[in-house]
C-alpha cells in the first residue's frame, strides 16, 4: 500500500486554543508539512483546490511548486484539481510546467469541486458541472497527449490546429478521479481507464463501497482488465499513540470541538461519538494495530491500493502531530505494505483516449522503460477472496489490409484506417496490421508505414505489428522505423515480431536447385511448420477443435515461393538466428548494444523507444521459446495454424521466465471470425474465405478477396477441400451469439489473456459492422479468463 499526506489547507482557528496563524504562517506549515513526510517516508503529498472560505488552497500548482523545490522524492497531487472551474487550456499549461519543475513527479486528482460560492464565483450550477467537469477533462487530456490540437465544445471557445507550451515531461501523466457522492465522476474514470481516488471520509463505507463497486463494473463494462482496476481512499481523521486510551483521550476534544463547529454551521454529524465513528467511519484513530486492522478491514471492502491521512495538525500540538505520523510509518505502514501490495510510483502510462471512447489499459511495460524504470514494473493486485472476480478479455483486431476483388490497394488502405477508428470507437485494445508480400490481395506489405498512417489518424487506441518478418529486416532497421513512429506517437505502438521471412528462406533452401536464384542462402534447418508435433487428426479439446496439422511440404515446392524469398533479401544475405535477431532489437531499444568488436551503436529514433515488443509464433519451436525464455508477451496463430496452438501456447508458457516486462506469462491468441446479424447471413459472407486460403495454399499467393458470388463459382474439388479444411472449419462465422460463445470456448481451452481478431469480407461495411456486433456481444455476455487476477 502506499500513502499521502494530503491537505485542503484550511485556514481557521485552532479547535482546542482558538489561536489563528496568519495566512503566510499557514503556507509555511503546508511547506514544512510536506518536507515532513517525505523525511517520514510518504509516497506521496496532496494539495486541495478549494475557492472559498475557509480554504486558502486556490492554487494549489504554485503550492506545490515551491514544495517541489524543497523535495526531491516525493510524489505530488493535486486533491483535488476542479477542472469543473477551471480552463482547461489554462490548467494545462499550469500543470505542464510543474510536471517539469518537479522533475515529473506529479500526479493529479481531479474533480468537479463542490462548494456553493465558489460555483457562483464560477458561473457553474448545478445542472451543468458534471458536463463541464467530463469536458474540460476531454480537453486538458487532449491537450496533454497532442502537440497540435483541433477541438469544439460547449463551455470555451474552439481551437483550431492550438498548439500548448510547454510541453509536458510525462507523456502522459496519471490522472485520478475524486469520488465522494456521483456516479458521473466514477464511469468517467472507467470509460479512460483511470485511477479511482474515494473521499471515504463524511459517512460509513457503503455509499463509497457502492461507488467503487460500480467503477469496477464499468471498467469491465468499456473492456479494460480488472487487474488494472486502481483504487485509492481516504480518512477522516488520523492520530495514532501506543495504546487506545490514549488515542482516544488525545483526539476527543479535537473531535467534540470539530462536531460542534458543524452543528453551529448547521450540519448535523453523521456520528454520534469519537467511539462511533472510529467503529463506523474512516477515522484512523487508536494503536497500531487497530489502525492496521481498520485500513485492513476497509481493504476487504474497498480493493484501494493508495491510502490519504491528514497532513495537517488538526488541534494537535506540532510534537504530537509529529509523533503520531513516526509512529504511523515505523508501526503502521511496514504491516500494511506487506499485507497489501500496490502498483509502485510512477506507474506505466496509460493509453490517452479521445472524448466518449473507451479501452483497456495497456499493462506491458516497455521495453526501453523496463530497463530505466525497471523499479516500477508493475504486477497484479492481490484480489482477497470475497473480491476475486474473473476478468473480462480484452478483444484486439489483426488487419491484412484486404483488397477485395474490382478494388485496388488505395481502397485497401482507406478501409484499413477507416476500420482502425471505428476500433478505437468500439473499445478494442489493440490493432495490429501484417506483413505480407507480392500478394494481390493484401496491401499490408510495409507495417511501420501503415502503422504510423494508422496512429496519426486515430488518438488511443494502441497500433502494432501482427508481425514484423525479420527473416526481411535486419534488427536495426526494424527498431528505427518503429521508433520513428513511436517519437511521433508516444506509448501507444507494439512491435510484433516473427520468424515468417527466415522459414521462407529455409523453403528456398530447400527447393530444387533449379529453382533458387544464384546466391539465395541455406538454411540448415527444416521449415518449423513441418516439424511440428500437432495433431494428425481431428480432435476437440473442451469444446474446440484442434484439426490435423497442414503439410507446408508441397508448398515449398512453390517456384514463386522460393522466388518471393529470394527478392526479399539482399545477394548473398545470411538471416541470423531468430534468437539473436530478438536480442539485438532488444539491445537497440534498451541502447547498450555493442558490435562483436565492442563498438557501441545506437538507433536514433528508436533507443529509448515506449514500444511494447512481442512474439509471434504458430507452433511450440523457436518463437514460443524465444518469448518465454525473454519473459516477453507472445501471440499465437489459432486463424493460420489451428492444430498446432495448443503446442505454441504451453511450450511458451514451459519457457516462461520473469522478466522486467512481465512477471506471469500473458498469451494472445488469433482467430478467423465473421459475425452478422444471424447465422445464415454471416456464413454467406464468409463464403469466399476458402477460395482465398486455397489461392495461398498453391503457391499462388493472397488473391484479391472474392465475392461470394465469384466463391460460388469456383468449382471445388476433393482435393481443394481437405487443402484447406483446418482453416474453414476453424473459422467462427456466425451471430454476434454464436461467434461469441466460440470465441469463449477458445479463450478458456488456451487460457488466453487477451484475443485477436481478424475479419475479412468482400465488403468493408459488412466488416466494420462484424466488428461492432462483436465487440457488442462480448462486452455484454463479459467473458472471462479461466484466472482470477493476474496481468501484465
Amino acid at each position: 500500500m502506499k500513502f499521502l499526506a494530503i491537505t485542503l489547507i484550511a485556514h481557521g482557528s485552532d479547535p482546542l486554543t482558538g489561536e489563528t496563524r496568519s495566512t503566510t504562517e499557514r503556507f509555511r506549515d503546508v511547506v514544512d508539512s510536506a518536507v515532513l513526510a517525505e523525511e517520514l517516508g510518504f509516497d506521496g503529498f496532496g494539495v486541495g483546490e478549494r475557492h472559498e472560505r475557509p480554504f486558502i488552497s486556490s492554487s494549489p500548482p504554485v503550492v506545490l511548486s515551491h514544495i517541489a523545490a524543497l523535495t526531491s522524492r516525493i510524489r505530488l497531487f493535486t486533491a483535488v484539481t476542479t477542472l469543473s472551474l477551471l480552463d482547461p487550456v489554462r490548467a494545462y499549461e499550469d500543470y505542464a510546467t510543474l510536471d517539469h519543475l518537479s522533475d515529473g513527479r506529479l500526479e493529479l486528482i481531479i474533480g468537479k469541486g463542490n462548494g456553493s460560492a465558489q460555483a457562483r464565483l464560477f458561473h457553474v450550477t448545478p445542472e451543468d458541472q458534471w458536463d463541464r467537469n467530463r469536458e474540460a477533462y476531454e480537453l486538458f487530456r487532449r491537450l496533454w497527449r497532442e502537440d497540435r490540437v483541433t477541438w469544439e465544445g460547449r463551455f470555451r471557445p474552439s481551437l483550431t490546429d492550438a498548439e500548448t507550451w510547454p510541453r509536458p515531461l510525462q507523456r502522459p501523466i496519471r490522472v485520478w478521479h475524486g469520488s465522494a457522492t456521483s456516479k458521473d465522476s466514477v464511469d468517467l474514470a472507467a470509460r479512460y481507464g483511470d485511477p479511482l481516488f474515494s473521499a471515504n471520509v463524511t459517512n460509513p463505507i457503503e455509499p463509497y463501497a457502492e461507488l467503487v463497486d460500480h467503477y469496477r463494473e464499468r471498467w469491465a463494462h468499456y473492456g479494460h482488465d480488472p487487474a488494472g482496476a486502481l483504487v485509492g481512499a481516504g480518512s477522516a481523521g488520523f492520530y495514532a499513540a501506543r495504546t487506545s486510551q490514549e488515542a482516544i483521550a488525545t483526539y476527543r476534544p479535537i473531535y467534540d470541538a470539530r462536531v460542534a463547529l458543524f452543528r453551529k454551521s448547521g450540519v448535523e454529524p453523521v456520528f454520534d461519538s469519537l467511539e462511533d465513528a472510529v467503529e463506523r467511519g474512516s477515522i484512523l484513530v487508536g494503536s497500531p494495530q487497530q489502525i492496521i486492522d481498520k485500513v485492513l478491514r476497509y481493504h476487504e471492502r474497498l480493493g484501494h491500493e493508495v491510502m490519504h491521512i491528514s497532513a495537517d495538525a488538526d488541534g494537535l500540538t506540532r510534537v504530537q502531530h509529529r509523533e503520531a505520523l513516526e509512529l504511523f510509518q515505523s508501526d503502521v505502514a511496514p504491516v500494511l505494505r506487506k499485507e497489501i501490495p500496490s502498483r509502485p510510483f510512477p506507474a506505466v502510462p496509460v493509453v490517452p483516449q479521445s472524448a466518449g471512447m473507451s479501452v483497456p489499459e495497456p499493462t506491458v511495460q516497455s521495453t526501453a522503460q523496463s530497463v530505466s524504470t525497471a523499479q516500477s514494473v508493475s504486477t497484479a493486485r492481490p484480489v482477497s477472496t470475497a473480491q476475486q472476480v474473473s476478468r473480462p478479455v480484452p478483444l484486439s483486431i489483426l488487419d491484412l489490409s484486404p483488397i477485395p476483388s474490382g478494388s485496388g490497394a488505395g481502397d485497401a488502405l482507406s478501409n484499413s484506417i477507416d476500420l482502425a477508428r471505428h476500433a478505437e470507437r468500439l473499445g478494442y485494445l489493440r490493432y495490429w496490421v501484417a506483413e505480407h508480400h507480392f500478394a494481390a490481395g493484401v496491401a499490408s506489405s510495409a507495417p511501420a508505414v501503415l502503422i504510423g498512417l494508422i496512429a496519426a489518424a486515430t488518438n488511443h487506441i494502441r497500433v502494432g505489428s501482427g508481425a514484423v518478418q525479420l527473416g526481411h529486416q535486419t534488427p536495426v532497421a526494424v527498431v528505427e522505423q518503429f521508433g520513428l513512429v513511436d517519437a511521433l506517437h508516444p506509448g501507444r505502438i507494439d512491435l510484433g515480431l516473427g520468424r515468417s521471412g527466415q522459414r521462407r528462406a529455409e523453403i528456398v533452401a530447400e527447393a530444387p536447385q533449379a529453382l533458387q536464384p544464384a546466391q539465395v542462402p541455406q538454411a540448415a534447418q527444416a521449415p518449423q511448420a513441418a516439424r511440428t508435433a500437432a495433431p494428425r487428426e481431428s480432435r476437440v479439446v473442451d469444446g474446440l477443435l484442434i484439426p490435423p496439422a497442414f503439410s507446408f511440404a508441397e508448398l515449398a515446392r512453390s517456384p514463386q515461393l522460393a522466388l518471393q524469398a529470394a527478392l526479399l533479401q539482399q545477394p548473398g544475405a545470411r538471416t541470423p538466428d531468430f534468437a539473436e535477431q530478438v536480442d539485438e532489437v532488444v539491445a537497440f531499444l534498451e541502447g547498450n548494444y555493442r558490435s562483436p568488436g565492442g563498438i557501441a551503436v545506437h538507433a536514433v529514433p528508436g533507443e529509448g523507444a515506449e514500444v511494447e515488443l512481442w512474439i509471434l509464433g504458430s507452433s511450440g519451436g523457436q518463437s514460443a521459446k524465444v518469448a518465454g525464455e525473454r519473459g516477453l508477451p507472445f501471440a499465437a496463430n489459432y486463424h493460420v495454424s489451428p492444430a498446432s496452438v495448443l503446442e505454441a501456447v504451453e511450450a511458451y508458457r514451459e519457457a516462461f521466465t520473469p522478466s522486467k516486462v512481465l512477471s506471469e506469462p500473458y498469451v494472445v491468441v488469433s482467430a478467423d471470425v465473421v459475425v452478422a446479424e444471424d447465422d445464415a447471413t454471416a456464413r454467406e459472407l464468409a463464403k469466399p474465405y476458402g477460395l482465398w486460403v486455397r489461392a495461398i495454399r498453391t503457391g499462388q499467393g493472397a488473391i484479391p478477396y472474392p465475392t461470394p458470388g465469384e466463391a460460388d463459382a469456383h468449382v471445388w474439388s476433393e482435393a481443394d477441400r481437405e487443402l484447406v479444411a483446418d482453416r474453414v472449419d476453424t473459422q467462427f462465422a456466425g451471430s454476434p451469439e454464436t461467434v461469441a460463445e466460440r470465441l469463449r470456448v477458445l479463450q478458456r481451452v488456451t487460457g488466453a489473456d487477451e484475443l485477436l481478431i481478424t475479419t475479412i469480407t468482400h465488403g468493408h461495411a459488412d466488416r466494420v459492422r462484424s466488428y461492432e456486433l462483436l465487440a457488442e456481444a462480448w462486452h455484454a455476455g463479459a467473458p472471462h479468463a479461466g484466472r482470477a487476477g493476474g496481468s501484465l
